[in-house]
Formats: C-alpha cells, structure tokens, sequence
C-alpha cells in the first residue's frame, strides 16, 4: 500500500519504481542471515534490506549488511542494543522503542515523585540494553535504582532481593510468559496491592495474560485470579500508532482515511500492531532516496543507477538523508536521532474493573516538548487504594523524651513535696521537747523526712530531657537518681519498719524484765540498712556502670497520602546486668516491705494513741507496700515512651511521699495546736478503773465474778508496767514520771 503511493507521486523518485523482494525469516536469525545472504547474491541489485521485523533477527543481519554499504531499515525492532552505533552504525528504524520509552518513564515517576526504583529484566539482549539505558536516565534524573536483577528461569531470588530492599516501584522487561512467572513470585512475596506499582512493556497483543498462562509449562502454582491481583494497575507505554493531528499527513490521509482505505487493501489479510510504522518506514526509505538521488546529481554528477554494493559513498548519503528527514506520517511526527525514531508514547494503565483484557490509555508522553499530560482522557490514571503510592515508606524520625509540660508539671509537685518535708523537719525539730512530739520520736521522724526529700529529688533527675543535656551529664543524673531514690527509701520506709518494731516488741514482750528500746537503739539499725544500700550501689557502679544507650522502635502507618515507618529514639541509661542489680534492690526491699507490713498486722490492735503513732505508721506502711509494688509493675510496661514511664513513677513516688507525710504528720501537728496532753488521757483511763472498782465493791458480794476481777486487774497492771517501760526508753522527766505515777496510785 505504500509502495502505491509513493509510486503514484511524480515528485518522489521520478523515473524510478520502488519495489520490494520479499523473504521469511521464520523468526530464527541463522535463517535471516541465509536469506540476507540470498538476496545479495542473486540479480537485482538491492538499495536497502527493509527488516527484519523482529531484534533479534535485526542484531544478527544490521552487522553484516555494513559491508555491502547496506542500511538496515526495521519498521518494528524495538531493541535498545541496535542503539549501539558502534556494532549498529547503519540501522534504522520507525518504530517507537525503549529509546522513547524510557524518558516517558521517567516523567512518569518524576510526576508522582518516585525516586527509588528498581528493575527486573530477563536476560535478554531486548531486555537487558533497555534496563541498562533507563539505569543511566534515571542517574541523571536523582532517580536511585536501588536493585537492578535480572532472571533467566526462576524469578524467586529476584523478587526477594527487592523485597528485602523494601523496592516499591519496578520496572519489569521480560516476554509474556516469562512475566507471569515473575507476577506469580511477587504474588507469593506479597509484592502487590496499594503500596506498590508495576512497569511492564506495552507491545503485548490484547488478552496477553489469558493467552500466556500457562502455569505446569513454567512451573508456577498461582491462580489467574491470583496473578490478576497482582497485575491490577500496572503501567505500560505504548507508541502512538494512528493519532488524530491538526496537521496533515504527507501521505494524505486522515486517520480514519487510512484505517478504511488499509482495511480495504489487498488480500484482506492484515498486520496488526505496528502497520503504521511499517508504512511510515516505507516513505522515510523514499524520501532519503530522493535526496541521495538529488545529492549524487548534484555533487557528484551521478544517479542511483550507479550504485554498487562497493560504493560506500551513496550508503554514507543514504544514512545522512535518513537521519536528515522529517514529515508528518500516519503513526506522527517522523524525526530520527542517532538512527532511532523519536516519537510520542502512550501511557497505559491495566485497569481490571474498566477493560479486563488489556490496558487502556490514561495518558501522553511529548517526547519532542518532554511534557507530561494525564488530562483529558476518559479513563484517569489511579491506583489501588485511591492513593498514590510512595517509592518507599516515609521515615520519621522521633527524639523521645519527657515532655516539656509533663516535666514542669511533675517538678513543681516534686519542689511542693520538698518544701513540705522541710516544713515538717522544722516542725520536728523546733517543737522536740513538746510531749506529743517526744514521745513519737522526732529525730527518726526527721530521717524519714529526709529519706522523702531525697525521692522528691529524684523525680525532678529523673525527667531530664536527654536531647538538652551532654551524655556525661545524662549519664550523671541517672545514676544519681537510682542512688537519691534507693536511699531515700530506705530512710523514708526503714523508719516506720524500725518504729513499728519498736511497738511490736514492747506490747509482744513476755518477759518481767523492762524491756527499754529508745532512739539510739533504731537509728543503729536503720544506719545498717543503710550500709546495705550503699554496698549495692557502690559494687553496682563499680563492676558495672550506667551507660547511655538508644533503643528504637519502628511503627508502620498506612494513611491516604501513602504509608510511612516512625521510629521513635528513646535514650536510656542502662548497664550491661542491669536486670540482675534491679532483682538484688528490688529483692532485699522486698523483703522489708513484707516484714514491715506483718509488723504493722501484728500492732493493728494498739489503741493508746498518745502513746505511740502505730496505727499511722502501720497504714503508711500498707500505702508505701502497695503503692511501690504497682509502680515497680507498671513502670516495666511503659519504659517505651518516656512521657508516660515517667508520670507514672513520678506520680507514685510524689502520692506516696505525701501521703504518708499527710498521715504521720497532720494529727501531730493537730495535737500540737489544739494543745491535746497525754495526762487528761491517763486520767479518764484512771478514773474508769476507779470507777469500775467502786461499782464493784458496792454490789451484791454473790454476784461478784473474782475469776474477771483477777483477769481485769492483771492487764491493768499490764497497762502500768509498759507505761512506765515507755516512760524510761522516751526519757521522760522524773517530774513528769511522778504526775503519771501519782495517777495510778490508789
């Protein structure tokens, strides 16, 4: 058809005839180099070999047709290795190929800004040149090709070498079959769905996936429904083959002027694909042959006719004129470049629920003004999810710490509760010598204030933000808060222990002897407890000291702009056996806090108050038992985030600190102000004695129990016994000692 038309135009070759000697290459290229050799050695003489059809076939015949000063002429090979001019220097083409495709990729990704991709290719000259001619691009475009595989059989390694690198965007070149398989790998390495998008060539003939299935031939083991997930959305680019244009066609036609008179032409028996670029290579051969015939008349006073399969100088202009020549054919602007035919790219999109068979056009490629269009067409360009996927999964990156508001709010609480400790050791020691101070102990309660201090101290050490301070220093605030937090416990919780014992082995006490336990008998021992902690902490930063160290936990997110991956940096301070030092601490307190709680049980029934504060410090040891075993609990689930770890033990150690100062401390100093003395107490206990002996006198002798006037008098003498015990170990003045005794007198 377009050998007609060329050769019905009287200004294209006058005087010549284009005609064409045809040959089957069988699509084998040791035959195509048989019929090559065929045709040039048998009469007429031929100007130029128009094919073959397939690359592979081109790359075996281009070569050798050189040295008979032949130009290879393809209107179909779409191969980026016949772009080397070096092995290629006299073949051409019409077809749109990888040469095109390739920049139209590249716009592609740069549109939805993907630049990191990666490339899968089977190992075939077709493939193999394309994927190393898009790595180059891509390099000058900032675009990172993370993986660039190839496969020759079994895709399986390929596939997991972009899955380990996390590769979202892939390009895969590869024939049909060959495809599936891929697809098939990808399906079973989840490398499909929203987070992902799939590159493959465009050339394949409608119904290319149902055509080419063939599982138990390539050993694969998905369904179709399985490889369609997959393929769901992929993207392919395609030349433009018939376009509508404003401009008109040298031949003449319009595009549905072509497609009617090429239906109409010849034997009904058509090609399908790239008949466009075959008829527009047909005119490019005769336009740069009229202008080698112009040429040769011109400067060399010699025509066509006197070309010989020597005459290297017609080949030289032939291959210039080509390069040199541009028209508007049917399949578009026809413009060459280095023997490659520049041309505008369709963009393709499999879209299952619109056109299950094949892809349909989403998009436009300039290649001649490198412009971009996804607009005006019916079908838009979109993707699983209703979201464009990211190249990979964006990575935040969070400096965790205590916040700034939780910090100022837990440190003020910290510096209220110091102020209040402090304000109670004044109290303790200003009124030491009032009685309802005395007798409970002031400088023991003054070391349990201290011991409150030192754990407000730690709360305010323990909220540094590690980002604002030096490792060193990071470093030196926690190890002070272990040691300000483990002593001040033992100061706070190791007093009420001591006093509670104190109380548990005087009313326990089954001995006649006095039984004398003063101050100097139980600051020793809270000195021992001490000794303990210091021992511990000491060989703890000795043998093994506290070092800075970040742990990071990746959180994955998928949300309408893409996915993305937080990790969250937290810095702790930690040592090598940190878990064995915490067991031995957290032991041995333990330990305590249950003693502690069983003494408090034992005195529970203690009911002389002015005497002693047991029921107080029995409930302050019930609050620091249970408040610190919850802590302790809670704080080893929530080390993850700082904010949330340190409210928690900050609010443990600053509620358990004052209440316990709350519950000692406020009815002392009620007593204190509302002048309570321990005498008016004796007195009524004095009086209802008296009173019971009188009643007991004045009744009737026979009804008289003496067995439970025995029992009552025994533990009133009980009663006077351990009063006159805690006069002596609380050092009483005599003139005190005496009012007391003068009540008990009868």
């Amino acid at each position: 058809m377009a050998l007609r038309d060329i050769n019905n135009r009287s200004d294209i070759l006058p005087g010549y005839k284009l005609d064409v000697i045809i040959k089957d290459t069988k699509h084998n290229s040791f035959h195509a180099v048989k019929e090559f050799f065929d045709l040039v050695s048998k009469p007429p003489k031929k100007y130029l070999i128009y094919g073959p059809i397939q690359s592979a076939n081109c790359e075996a015949v281009a070569p050798i047709t050189k040295y008979w000063n032949l130009i290879t002429f393809s209107p179909s090979a779409t191969s980026m290795k016949l772009a080397n001019k070096k092995t290629y220097s006299n073949f051409f083409r019409t077809s749109i190929s990888d040469f095109s495709y390739n920049p139209a990729r590249i716009a592609v990704m740069k549109h939805f800004n993907w630049t990191r991709i990666g490339l899968i290719s089977q190992v075939t000259d077709l493939f193999t040149y394309a994927a190393k001619d898009l790595e180059k691009l891509a390099s000058r475009e900032d675009i990172q090709v993370v993986s660039s595989e190839s496969f020759t059989d079994d895709p399986t390694f390929t596939i997991s070498q972009l899955k380990e690198k996390d590769v979202r965007i892939i390009v895969l070149n590869a024939y049909p079959a060959q495809i599936l398989q891929v697809l098939c790998s990808a399906y079973l390495y989840k490398l499909y769905g929203a987070q992902y998008v799939w590159f493959l060539p465009g050339w394949f003939f409608e119904n290319w996936i149902f055509d080419n299935y063939r599982p138990k031939t390539f050993n694969y083991n998905c369904t179709m429904a399985q490889l369609l997930e997959v393929a769901d959305y992929y993207i392919a680019f395609k030349g433009v083959t018939l376009p509508r244009l404003s401009e008109p066609r040298l031949a003449g036609y319009t595009a549905e002027g072509f497609n009617k008179e090429y239906i109409n032409f010849g034997d009904k028996i058509h090609l399908s694909g790239s008949y466009t670029y075959a008829y527009d290579a047909a005119w490019t051969i005769a336009l740069a042959l009229n202008r080698t015939r112009e040429i040769l008349q011109r400067n060399y006073s010699r025509s066509l006719d006197d070309f010989n399969y020597n005459d290297s100088t017609t080949m030289n202009i032939l291959q210039r004129a080509i390069n040199d020549v541009q028209f508007i054919g049917v399949s578009g602007k026809i413009v060459f470049q280095d023997g490659n035919r520049l041309g505008n790219v369709r963009i393709m999109q499999y879209q299952r629920k619109v056109y299950i068979n094949y892809t349909v056009t989403v998009g436009f490629y300039d290649v001649f003004e490198k412009k971009l269009f996804f607009s005006n067409y019916k079908n838009k360009i979109t993707f699983k999810g209703n979201y464009t996927p990211v190249d990979h999964a964006k990575r935040i990156i969070r400096r965790l710490s205590v916040g700034k508001e939780i910090f100022a709010i837990f440190a003020t609480l910290s510096s209220l509760g110091t102020l209040l400790s402090l304000f109670m050791i004044t109290f303790n020691v200003t009124y030491r010598s009032v009685r309802q101070v005395k007798i409970t102990s002031p400088r023991v309660n003054v070391m349990l204030l201290l011991g409150c201090v030192l754990c407000y101290l730690s709360v305010i050490l323990l909220g540094l933000d590690w980002n604002l301070i030096s490792s060193k220093t990071f470093i030196a605030s926690c190890t002070a808060a272990v040691w300000l937090l483990s002593i001040g416990f033992t100061l706070g919780f190791g007093s009420l222990f001591w006093k509670t014992w104190r109380v548990y082995a005087i009313y326990k006490s089954k001995s006649p002897k006095r039984k004398i336990i003063r101050d100097i008998h139980i600051l020793p021992r809270l000195a021992v407890l001490l000794v303990i902690d210091i021992i511990i902490l000491s060989l703890w930063q000795i043998i093994d000291p506290m070092r800075t160290i970040e742990n990071s936990i990746l959180s994955k997110h998928t949300s309408s702009i893409g996915d993305y991956e937080i990790t969250s940096i937290t810095m702790v301070c930690q040592s090598v056996n940190m878990p064995i030092w915490l067991g031995v601490i957290y032991g041995y307190k333990f330990v305590l806090m249950i003693f502690g709680a069983f003494l408090a049980w034992e005195t529970r029934h203690v009911n002389i108050q002015e005497i002693n504060d047991s029921k107080l410090i029995g409930l302050s040891i019930y609050n620091v038992a249970l408040l610190c075993t919850v802590g302790v609990i809670l704080y080893q689930f929530t080390t993850a985030e700082p904010s949330t770890s340190y409210s928690i033990v900050s609010s443990f150690i600053i509620f358990c600190n004052t209440v316990t100062i709350c519950i000692i401390f406020i009815p002392m100093i009620r007593n204190v102000k509302e002048g309570r003395d321990v005498t008016s107490f004796y007195a009524n206990r004095t009086n209802k004695v008296r009173s019971n002996t009188k009643e007991g006198i004045n009744g009737t002798i026979n009804t008289v129990d003496v067995t439970t006037y025995k029992r009552e008098i025994e533990q009133q003498n009980e009663i006077v016994y351990k009063l006159k015990q805690f006069i002596l170990a609380n050092n009483i003045n005599v003139q005190e000692s005496e009012e007391i005794r003068s009540l008990f007198s009868t």
